[in-house]
């Protein structure tokens, strides 16, 4: 029998832009796709989405190894571009705390830690760039919040979904990758442009002439 291998995504549009195969609806409601020997299933935006179906598919049957993919915010300030495509060595629930005399400080520090140090950690794939990454339900809309999160965990990419997806593949003992395509900056929203396009397509490259090593 084959290993079983869980591509992650958060949106149908994204999964229809990377991966060109069809997508059909499961008994729960989900998106699910067949690339290569990978089952793509498309989670819905949140960290509250991917912790359900991610913890529903490992529950049916446990992978030998799980992806979440799709697209990402990076700070201006983190040497990371659009276009960029990365792997996440750590992923912070870098809201998970409250705001004090100008700095965030993490439920884990305040004697009530979601995990250990607030944050999860994923294996890397060395031929990317290796990043840190903030997990957000708050996204940062204005350059004040997103100088917050950045100068809370030094994190080059923010995302709404990684941290509660290690975290999952941590309690089920899921070996997992988190890579992303960084498609705008983060901070003021009357300034943001997004390529979602260059974004998409560095994923999809990847997926076609990488044939990841797993």
């Amino acid at each position: 029998m084959k290993p079983v291998k869980y591509i992650f995504i958060p949106s149908i549009r994204e999964a229809r832009l990377i991966f060109d195969c069809n997508f059909e609806l499961d008994e729960y409601g989900y998106y699910i796709g067949k690339f290569n020997d990978f089952k793509i299933i498309v989670s819905g935006v949140s960290k509250t989405n991917i912790s359900i179906v991610a913890t529903i598919y490992f529950l049916k049957q446990k992978p030998s190894v799980a992806y979440l993919v799709g697209i990402a915010g990076c700070y201006r300030y983190s040497g990371v571009g659009i276009g960029d495509l990365v792997s996440i060595r750590y992923d912070y629930f870098v809201d998970e705390g409250m705001v004090f005399e100008d700095k965030i400080v993490f439920l884990s520090e305040m004697g009530f830690p979601v995990c250990k140090d607030n944050r999860v950690s994923f294996c890397e794939y060395e031929k990317l760039k290796i990043v840190d990454s903030n997990t957000v339900s708050f996204l940062s809309s204005s350059d004040d919040i997103a100088r917050l999160y950045y100068e809370k965990t030094g994190a080059s990419i923010e995302n709404m979904e990684g941290a509660s997806f290690g975290l999952v593949c941590s309690v089920f003992g899921v070996k997992s990758y988190h890579i992303r395509g960084v498609s705008n900056y983060c901070g003021n929203r009357n300034e943001q442009s997004w390529d979602t396009k260059k974004s998409t397509s560095s994923l999809k490259n990847f997926f076609l002439q990488s044939n990841p090593d797993i």
